[in-house]
């Protein structure tokens, strides 16, 4: 089931070339914060995180609208993207938030029961909090646009989705991490292939100094042309990754879900509809 939703996806990419633009977009804006984060730090790629938060979610409507309409043409993609942004924004926003306001309530816990949290523990309650979030909202996106609804209701219906199929959920979670995973895996040999003896340095020292290693000295190691190597590594593995896990999701989405979640009520002897 989860090969067929896989297969299904992977046709909507064959089928409409145009939903490339996801991923090439992601992928874009992830170099760009990539190569500002190792060449000026923190402060100018943390503004790049902004304008992607600010600039995806009209190509996450646009995407997701050419699969709906069965159309791939880039007026469609605009279309959509100007429909669905603000609401992909907004509920983007609200999971944010609410990521936000749980790890401060975490932390205030903790620290009224005498547990002060410290940069080795603060990733535990990252992962603690965002795993469990992004678990049950995954979903909002292709409910927002597939079932045109609203941004609280897109997330509720992203929660009811994920309870409802819970294992298939997992199991699809699972498919998308192997994934991932070769097509990270593919992107190092590559990029260790051409980068070839300039690695040395990286491989020989110990886990410790490569992990502190700073930036500016990793590109010395790197050279000009290496640092675009992997820049264009980078780019390929983060748009092909997106581009699927985009298609992916919206066909399974479709296969699993219904067009609408049926109210609660009853027939009566006339065949007359009732509320609850």
């Amino acid at each position: 089931m989860q090969l067929e939703s896989l297969r299904e996806g992977l046709a909507y990419i064959r089928q409409w070339p145009v939903l490339w633009s996801l991923g090439l977009m992601a992928g874009a804006l992830g170099t760009i914060t990539l190569f500002l984060q190792f060449s000026s730090g923190t402060f100018y790629s943390e503004r790049i995180g902004i304008i992607q938060l600010i600039i995806f979610p009209f190509f996450i409507g646009g995407g997701l609208n050419i699969i709906k309409e069965g159309r791939g043409n880039l007026s469609v993609l605009v279309e959509g993207g100007k429909r669905y942004y603000f609401r992909v924004l907004l509920a983007s926003m609200v999971i944010l938030f609410a990521v936000l306001v749980t790890m401060l309530l975490v932390i205030v816990t903790l620290a009224i029961i005498g547990i002060l949290p410290d940069t080795a523990i603060f990733p535990m309650i990252l992962a603690g909090v965002l795993v469990p979030i992004l678990f049950f909202t995954f979903f909002y996106d292709t409910a927002l646009v597939f079932e045109d609804r609203k941004v609280l209701d897109a997330l509720r219906r992203s929660v009811e989705f994920v309870i409802n199929g819970s294992i298939k959920v997992v199991l699809f979670i699972v498919l998308n991490l192997i994934i991932f995973a070769g097509i990270v895996i593919i992107a190092f040999i590559f990029w260790a292939l051409w980068l070839g003896d300039r690695l040395d340095l990286l491989i020989t020292q110990n886990l410790t100094a490569t992990i502190t290693m700073e930036p500016s000295f990793l590109l010395e190691v790197l050279g000009t042309d290496g640092a675009f190597i992997t820049a264009l590594v980078y780019f390929v593995a983060l748009t092909v990754s997106v581009t699927i896990l985009y298609a992916y999701k919206a066909a399974f989405f479709r296969k699993y879900s219904t067009t609408a979640s049926t109210p609660n009520g009853d027939y009566d002897a006339k065949g007359r509809w009732y509320k609850y």
